[in-house]
This record gives C-alpha cells, sequence and structure tokens, in this order.
C-alpha cells in the first residue's frame, strides 16, 4: 500500500466512523437524554377555576423559545415527553409559538468585540 493510499484509506475509515457516530447519538443517545431531561409532572397539575380558564382564554399567549425541533418530536399528536406538541399550544390558547433553531458560533470567530462599551 502506497503512502497516498494509507492516507486515504485513513480519511475513509475516519469519515465512516464519523457518520455511525452521528447516526448512533441522533438515533440512540439524543433521544433517551431528551426523554431523560423532558419529563412529564406526575400527578397532572390541579384544574383551574372556570374565572381563571375565562380570563386565560381573553388572553394572547406568546412563547418566544422551544427546541422540540432539536428532538425530532411529531408534533401533531400529545407526545408522552416534552412540554410543547400541537394539542397542548391550542389547549393553553397558544397565539405564537417560535422554534428555535440549534446554531453554533465557529470556534476561530472572536465575539470578544460585539460588546457594547461598559458591558462586560
Amino acid at each position: 500500500m502506497s503512502e497516498g493510499e494509507g492516507l486515504r484509506w485513513i480519511v475513509r475509515t475516519l469519515g465512516a466512523v464519523v457518520v455511525i457516530g452521528a447516526v448512533v447519538f441522533f438515533t440512540a443517545v439524543a433521544p433517551m437524554v431528551d426523554r431523560s431531561k423532558n419529563r412529564l409532572l406526575r400527578p397532572p397539575l390541579a384544574a383551574s377555576a372556570d374565572s381563571v380558564r375565562a380570563f386565560h382564554r381573553q388572553l394572547a399567549i406568546v412563547d418566544l423559545h422551544a427546541d422540540p425541533l432539536l428532538w425530532q418530536r411529531v408534533l401533531l399528536s400529545r407526545g408522552t415527553h416534552g412540554h410543547v406538541d400541537i394539542p397542548r399550544l391550542i389547549e393553553g390558547n397558544v397565539a405564537l409559538q417560535v422554534f428555535g433553531v440549534v446554531t453554533k458560533t465557529p470556534p476561530a470567530s472572536s465575539t470578544s468585540g460585539t460588546r457594547p462599551p461598559g458591558i462586560n
């Protein structure tokens, strides 16, 4: 095996390991973490008074951050874990729900010069 062929083999092998690791993480590890960290309260909360429910129906509820897209949940039916799905949003009279999209800042970028003066 020549040096070039050996290097290509190493790159392909490392690429395969990264792909397999990502598949295992997103299909096995992430759902386990999601279920362990986003449990529902048991027993359910007590029912609210009629006057409180009537007042709540008059409000426009806005939630500016939720991460169910990170966990690849099916939002159309009531979930067994987590707190955001379409049935709960309807029941909670939510007018606006913002779903966060996870991003990363590249490690080489500098954020130290982006603060306004006087803010440490």
